[in-house]
This record gives structure tokens, sequence and C-alpha cells, in this order.
């Protein structure tokens, strides 16, 4: 038995246990096939923590689209490409996304096997609208690289 195939099984246990989201949609998603040398008895903690690596990622992101840092050309350039209107809604995806961070990070503190689950279903609950407005929000920094700026071609960079 592959390691892929002992880690879908041990999820399945828990998935009915729990009602938890099909194991190839977390798998699509978050790559949980790769964790090595699976154990039911942590296993969502493991899932949990490869979440919450994606949502830091991305929290990481949306933060630096609302402050950047001034010593980054790459933030001081891309934040041009937002509007006031884009800014608002990227506060409120960053204040939904470090909500459950930071139940992440509780779970961290004090894990329960029934509330690493539910973290888990609620998360799941949640994505489809994150990685809608992510996608949104970085074809827009993508792109926003590809249109010209005029700039004063005499300005000093040093």
């Amino acid at each position: 038995m592959t390691e892929k195939e002992k880690l879908k099984e041990a999820y399945e246990i828990l998935r009915k246990k729990y009602n938890l989201p099909n194991f190839n949609d977390l798998n699509n998603e978050f790559e949980i096939s790769s964790i090595k040398k699976p154990s039911i008895e942590f296993l969502l903690r493991v899932i949990r923590r490869r979440i919450t690596d994606k949502l830091a990622m991305f929290c990481n992101i949306l933060q630096a689209l609302i402050m950047p840092n001034t010593g980054s050309a790459v933030n001081l350039h891309e934040i041009k490409f937002f509007t006031e209107e884009d800014r608002v809604k990227i506060e409120k995806l960053l204040s939904d996304m470090m909500y459950l961070e930071r139940k992440s990070l509780l779970l961290d503190i004090n894990s329960k096997e029934n509330v690493e689950a539910e973290f888990l279903k609620t998360t799941m609950e949640y994505w489809p609208r994150f990685s809608l407005e992510m996608m949104r929000i970085v074809d827009k920094m993508s792109s926003g690289w590809k249109t010209e700026e005029k700039t004063d071609k005499t300005q000093y960079f040093g």
C-alpha cells in the first residue's frame, strides 16, 4: 500500500466520523497527499497545519497590499494597481482569513480532534470564496506588471 493510499484510508475513517470534506477536494487545494507517514491520531492536526500554511501565505500577500513595506519596490509598485474600493475588499478578505489563521493558532495551543474537524469543515466552506477573491487579486497584481507606466527617465534611483 502506498503512502497516499494509507493517508487516504486514515482520512476516510475521520471523514466518516466527523462528516468531513472529500479527500480529493482537500488534496486538490492543500496537497495533503504529500504528508509523510500518516497517523490517524494526529492526521487532522497535520492537515490543519497544511491549510494554515496556505492561509498564512495569502495573508502575507494581502497585508503587503494594505500596508506595503516601504523598503520593497515590489510592494510600492503593486499597491498602485488597486483602487480604494479594492483595498476595502482586501481588508475584509484579510480579516476573514486571519480569523481562521488565529483559530488555527489556538488549536496549536489546545488541540482536540473534534475541534480540528470543525476547523477543517469551516475552512472548506470559506475556501471557494477565498480562492476566487485571491485569483482576482493575484491576476490584477500580475497584469499590473504588464502595463507600462510613464516614468520620468531622468529620475535618479540612488
